[in-house]
């Protein structure tokens, strides 16, 4: 929910989704540099630095340093040698037998997976492990059936019925074999589990809250023949990627305004089962402001369907008010105007699976929602952050809506509504581009659609626009919860 609101926004002719100026409500703890006149974005004033995963902070080395007998021309402001933060790793839980593998994941068995520990003082940067699987034969491979991430599978599993597959639910984090051995997951720095792909990564940086979605599939070698599919999943961290965590209580947006969260539920589909109905669906409920692990919002239904290229807008730039950047020729109409950088809006291309084995998938749909509180819900229909709708008892599929195939979802309150932007999933889309207006009331959408005739052949296309208004404070009585994203049964 909302805390506290203002006219104050952000200014005409910044970056998309920039804050009033560029060092406000960036916490200068997180850059160097002069709050009134730097950029915290400028390479100079950005600490080197790396993140273990837990919330702790250690210096990376800088190289090349100006003013040093090292000095590099091709580096005029220094090297960070500070490594990146894996947003994507697993900690394998269960694991089966594919050609020539053992079965046993990554760590299971005793000297298969080898870790030094957190090193932080000769430059290797965190865990570095070593395994006695080549990563480079296939037939090695297992099939992982099951997983988590750490930290934020310390959750309240609230499945529902959704444990049908052969699967048990793993301990808390540190305490199963793999997971003694593996830590936190966003400092992995090599490739402990090679059994997952991940792909199409996106995001955005709004002051201290960070945006980020990838597609990613458990097998790797399933997946190369549509055996698997890509599931599209987010994450996002509010204090400039150091931690990922649900929305705070209380936050500072880029705009100055303070917001505040609740908890969400997040839930995702294991390859536990004997095939993609009985696999387990798996809903953890976390309390605000908590480790979470990524949250699958594509939630795809069959193997015949995967997920290509996903596209976001966080709210575009809203009309400023007062100073000297307000404008004196308009008036700015609230709220379409003023900016929410709490919305974005999410599109993901589905596409045919079965035409993997000979080639990239085939584009089918473009599904769209809007992320509500920084992310922690997604809706079409309901509306959570003015309080019009409860996660519980009237957002898919924590409501079902009269479907039967999201039973594992009832009354978790997993709320991740999607709907095809074309209005009907008869033609072929994909190549989505989108903006939003400045409160998250407007989605615009452009994108690429044509159709084929029964060999697959290409007949028509044409370049498609539409404009999706979401009314506050107005839910259809009759074409809610009633269009075509709910009951895409197959996908």
């Amino acid at each position: 929910m909302k805390t506290i609101r203002k006219t104050a926004c952000a200014a005409i002719g910044l970056a998309l989704a920039a804050p009033l100026t560029m060092a406000d409500y960036i916490d200068p703890t997180y850059w160097t540099g002069d709050e009134g006149t730097s950029n915290p974005y400028a390479y100079q004033n950005m600490k080197c630095e790396w993140y273990d995963g837990e919330g702790n902070i250690y210096d990376g080395i800088v190289l090349f340093e100006p003013g040093t007998a090292d000095a590099n021309p091709y580096y005029p402001n220094g090297l960070c040698t500070a490594p990146t933060i894996n947003l994507s790793g697993r900690t394998p839980h269960d694991c089966d037998i594919t050609g020539d593998s053992d079965g046993e994941c990554p760590g299971e068995v005793a000297d298969e997976l080898v870790c030094n520990g957190d090193e932080t003082a000769s430059g290797t940067f965190g865990q570095l492990c070593s395994s006695t699987v080549d990563p480079e034969d296939l037939q090695l491979l297992d099939k992982l059936l099951s997983w988590y991430e750490c930290p934020g599978w310390n959750g309240t599993d609230v499945s529902n019925g959704g444990l049908t597959g052969s699967s048990t639910i793993p301990g808390e984090c540190y305490t199963e074999p793999e997971s003694v051995i593996l830590q936190a997951n966003l400092d992995d720095r090599s490739w402990y589990n090679p059994m997952e792909i991940s792909k199409a990564h996106r995001g955005f940086v709004d002051g201290d809250y960070v945006y980020m979605m990838y597609a990613w599939s458990p097998n790797y070698k399933l997946n190369a023949v549509g055996r698997d599919r890509y599931e599209l999943f987010m994450r996002r961290s509010f204090d400039g990627g150091i931690t990922w965590t649900t929305t705070p209580t209380s936050f500072v947006a880029s705009d100055g305004e303070t917001y505040g969260g609740v908890g969400t539920t997040t839930c995702e589909t294991w390859r536990d089962g004997a095939d993609s109905t009985t696999d387990s669906h798996i809903c953890t409920r976390y309390e605000a402001g908590v480790p979470e692990q990524s949250r699958d919002v594509s939630q795809h239904k069959s193997m015949k369907i995967t997920t290509l290229d996903p596209r976001y807008t966080p709210t575009m730039a809203g009309m400023a008010t007062e100073g000297d950047l307000a404008w004196g020729l308009f008036e700015p109409l609230e709220p379409t105007d003023i900016r929410n950088p709490s919305r974005s809006f999410v599109v993901f291309e589905s596409g045919d699976n079965t035409t993997v084995a000979v080639g990239e998938a085939e584009p089918l749909n473009l599904d769209y929602g809007r992320a509500e509180l920084f992310g922690d819900h997604f809706t079409v229909w309901s509306e959570i952050d003015t309080g019009l709708s409860d996660p519980y008892t009237d957002c898919y599929p924590s409501n079902a809506h009269d479907t039967t195939d999201v039973d594992w979802a009832a009354g978790t309150g997993f709320c991740n509504e999607f709907d095809t932007l074309e209005g009907f999933p008869d033609a072929l889309s994909e190549e989505a581009s989108l903006a939003s207006s400045a409160w998250g009331d407007f989605l615009y959408g452009v994108w690429g659609q044509f159709n084929i005739d029964d060999l697959g052949e290409f007949v028509d296309g044409d370049n498609m626009f539409r404009r999706v208004w979401y009314l506050d404070e107005y839910i259809s009585e009759t074409n809610a919860y009633t269009l075509p994203g709910i009951n895409q049964g197959g996908q």
